[in-house]
């Protein structure tokens, strides 16, 4: 297994490299699984890198590679993404990040200040019921837009956009429920860990939860001993993809082993239904600009129920039930926390 030290050692080796090349950076920091000092998921090790300035470059991304397994993941954030602290702490997302994150360059303590703001009052009742909530809004903006499909279906052959809607709406809700479980768990979890994370809180919270999702997903039904077939097809239309190339960040070719590793760990730890979504999103991607589209995404299509507008129709209108359901159980801890909604 990777040491956490010598995972350390590399953000720090790769944050002092771009310090030394931009000047106007403010503060590199760690964030991700390696800052929360979890263990590498497959051995496999993606460093999770902010670059915090004034002025970021217009290329605000930044993959590479370190190892055959281990890749820094960097962005570039403008200092105005910051600027309103109190929206901060209650961000699904970018509140977590910077709760855990580690500092690697901060010369002029920019994000010690910043952090300490966001750290302060975090796990207040009010506020983690505020992230929650703000998972929940932004599942529902999405949502919105596949909504029309309940009743009616959506044109044959399904469009990639669409899928992705639904997947990002089960993504969104799915960290509605993080937050509220117990606060000695981080509140972020990266996409391989997704549905397992996912899983664990709704067994704490409301278990019908679970089974909605995987319902809303389409695999409910699939049986756990076909997904290690699925993943070698997956391994064959990733390298293809990689051979054709991309530009899509999700399917960047230093990314394969660090899926490959995480899907095998999953289903070597009995998890391989909480692989499906991670697997549904990398596939997509592989496939989207084929023409005529391979074989292996119509098949994973037919065998999650989304190969024509009336099994997405179903799929919508499962997950319009999922999301009443996570509402009422954001509502119930609410009431629960004597927190004001």
């Amino acid at each position: 297994m990777i040491e956490h030290s010598t995972l350390l050692k590399l953000a720090r080796d790769y944050a002092a490299r771009k310090a030394s090349e931009h000047s106007s950076l403010k503060a590199i920091v760690l964030s991700g699984s390696v800052a929360r000092g979890e263990p590498p998921l497959g051995d496999a090790v993606d460093l999770d890198i902010l670059l915090i300035s004034d002025y970021p470059p217009e290329t605000a991304h930044e993959i590479v590679r370190l190892s055959d397994y281990v890749f820094v993941d960097a962005v570039h954030i403008p200092t105005s993404a910051y600027a309103d602290r109190k929206a901060i702490r209650t961000h699904h997302f970018t509140g977590s990040a910077l709760n855990d994150a580690l500092i690697l360059y901060d010369p002029r303590h920019y994000f010690d200040i910043l952090q300490a703001a966001v750290r302060a009052p975090y796990n207040r009742a009010d506020h983690i019921y505020a992230r929650a909530r703000s998972a929940y809004n932004a599942a529902m903006q999405v949502f919105d837009h596949i909504s029309q499909y309940r009743e009616d279906p959506a044109p044959d052959p399904l469009s990639f956009d669409l899928l992705h809607e639904l997947r990002q709406t089960l993504y969104l809700a799915a960290h509605t429920l993080l937050p509220l479980v117990s606060q000695t768990q981080s509140q972020s979890v990266g996409a391989r860990k997704l549905m397992v994370r996912f899983e664990a809180a709704a067994r704490e919270l409301n278990p019908e939860l679970y089974s909605q999702f995987l319902e809303s997903l389409g695999v409910h039904d699939v049986d756990p001993k076909t997904v290690e077939g699925l993943l070698n097809e997956w391994v064959a239309l990733y390298k293809a993809a990689s051979q054709r190339g991309s530009d899509d960040l999700v399917i960047h070719p230093f990314k394969r082993g660090y899926y490959d590793r995480g899907f095998r760990a999953l289903i070597a730890e009995g998890h391989a239904i909480n692989t499906l979504w991670l697997l549904e999103e990398t596939l997509c991607a592989c496939a989207r600009r084929l023409d005529p589209l391979p074989e292996t995404w119509i098949n994973f299509c037919r065998l999650t129920h989304k190969s024509s507008g009336a099994e997405f129709s179903e799929r919508v209108r499962v997950a319009e039930s999922f999301l009443s359901e996570i509402d009422h159980t954001l509502n119930q801890w609410a009431d629960q926390e004597s927190v004001e909604r």
